[in-house]
């Protein structure tokens, strides 16, 4: 498997096959009259091109890293090749209403510690001013007194319960003593650090604080992605703010001002994936939604957590990026918005800086080494011990310490740097899985656009190109 002729016959026979796949493909819907010749599109544009180097690339770096090759040494243990049978097989409208009665339902629990009265009851009491206040060191100290001692019991309970360390345990005492204190302002704060430093940690402990005290409808966590937000046990700030084409309709206001009930604090972590205008698109919606024009964010609390060395926002301007600060008649809308949004994100005015990483405690010369070179590349001030290092582990067939046939490599995830990239090592994962392990691969082609189709056959299926997903009919399901 080592040989270089194989991997270069390998890697052409991939490529034909690849290409045969696609021909079949394309045959089979010419062939059954569901789409016309002329209906295909040669994409040798400059993006199409771009994406198969990224492409290739990829395959290549599979190859001489012998990641194709065979499993050295036992396998790793795969799942039943048996299909699996639901125990509950019911219509979608059918789920759909359980799913809706279930939420009703955690609602409704949640809504009886929710308080007659007024929200922010216990706290934001006094308006802000523009001076500043100069606080007594016990608030962010255990020598912090309260009217309540049983409050105090939790957050020292609490604190011990989740093995904080002091850094953690400052920005905990922070939000909590802020809680049960009824004179102070509102808490915008931003919590740091560098990944493993132990920021869900924090809002893990918050969250049992407030469900002790029986308010846990007071809290709620948000974040830019949906696998963010199930880390945290929350969920996106898009669904929960209702910030989607239509978030200016009443419906969706009414919906937002409902799921906000009883809420004063609102957590919102991997900030940094959080652009400026998204920044004013939240405010704006809390503004209207909750009726509270004269704050930021709706007048609620906020805590940011997250480390602006990680992800950027998409296609947009990061809170610690430059905007057009100055206004005049030739500033887009847009421009005007981010702006907005980068004086809400200088609000903030407590700020909690997490550098001891919990996630390494016990770690070997190697983990050590790597720890360093990660936190020198965070400010990009590798030295050349970094870099020797990091080339030390570069995986390939004629380096024996680094084997990716190995047993702990084979099911490893793969991080890359575009999508072209993930697509053709998901290939290639999967026939190398499959002739592996002895299982059968099926080849499933189906059309994600309609766009391309000719009109009698849009016609002829019911295809509306006004819709942004596609909708296979039932026959068309079953042709496929």
């Amino acid at each position: 498997m080592s040989d270089p002729d194989y991997q270069w016959d390998f890697y052409q026979n991939s490529k034909q096959h690849h290409q045969y796949n696609i021909d079949n493909y394309n045959n089979e819907f010419i062939n059954s009259g569901i789409i016309e010749q002329d209906d295909f599109i040669n994409n040798n544009g400059p993006l199409y091109n771009k994406r198969m180097i990224h492409m290739d690339s990829a395959e290549q770096i599979a190859i001489n890293s012998g990641w194709l090759k065979n499993c050295i040494g036992e396998k790793p243990e795969v799942e039943s090749p048996e299909p699996i049978t639901p125990q509950t097989v019911q219509s979608a409208s059918t789920w759909k209403n359980i799913v809706m009665e279930v939420r009703n339902q955690i609602l409704m629990e949640r809504n009886k510690n929710i308080s007659s009265s007024s929200n922010n009851q216990y706290v934001n009491e006094r308006k802000s001013s523009p001076f500043v206040d100069i606080v007594n060191f016990d608030f962010l100290q255990k020598l912090f007194n309260s009217d309540s001692k049983k409050d105090l019991d939790i957050i020292d309970k609490i604190s011990s319960q989740f093995s904080l360390n002091e850094e953690q345990e400052r920005a905990y005492r922070i939000i909590t003593q802020h809680v049960i204190s009824k004179s102070t302002g509102k808490l915008r704060m931003y919590l740091g650090g560098m990944g493993g430093t132990g920021k869900t940690q924090v809002i893990k402990a918050l969250m049992c604080f407030f469900e002790q005290r029986g308010e846990l409808h007071r809290i709620i966590a948000v974040a830019p992605t949906g696998s963010a937000a199930a880390l945290i046990g929350g969920s996106t700030y898009h669904s929960v703010f209702g910030i989607h084409e239509n978030y200016n309709s009443k419906k969706t206001l009414s919906d937002v001002k409902a799921r906000l009930d009883g809420v004063d604090y609102i957590f919102f972590d991997e900030v940094s994936m959080l652009s400026c205008r998204n920044m004013y698109k939240i405010s704006s919606q809390l503004s209207k939604a909750l009726n509270v024009f004269d704050e930021p964010l709706g007048g609620l609390n906020f805590i940011f957590a997250g480390d602006f060395a990680q992800l950027p926002p998409p296609g947009d301007t990061s809170l610690y990026g430059l905007v057009k600060s100055q206004s005049h008649s030739r500033m887009s809308i847009r421009d005007q918005q981010s702006a907005i949004g980068k004086a809400i994100w200088h609000q903030i005015t407590t700020v909690v800086i997490l550098r001891k990483n919990m996630r390494q405690q016990k770690q070997s010369v190697d983990d050590s080494k790597l720890r360093t070179c990660l936190e020198n590349m965070r400010y990009k001030s590798c030295t050349k011990k970094d870099i020797d290092f990091l080339k030390s582990r570069i995986a390939s067939i004629n380096n024996k310490n680094i084997c990716l046939a190995s047993k702990n490599f084979r099911n490893v995830s793969i991080i890359t740097a575009w999508n072209a990239q993930k697509d053709r090592l998901n290939e290639l994962g999967c026939k190398h899985f499959a002739s592996e392990n002895n299982r059968p691969l099926f080849s499933f082609y189906c059309i994600n656009d309609w766009k391309f189709a000719s009109k009698s056959i849009q016609q002829k299926y019911n295809v509306n190109n006004n819709l942004k997903s596609s909708g296979f009919p039932l026959n068309l399901q079953k042709i496929l």
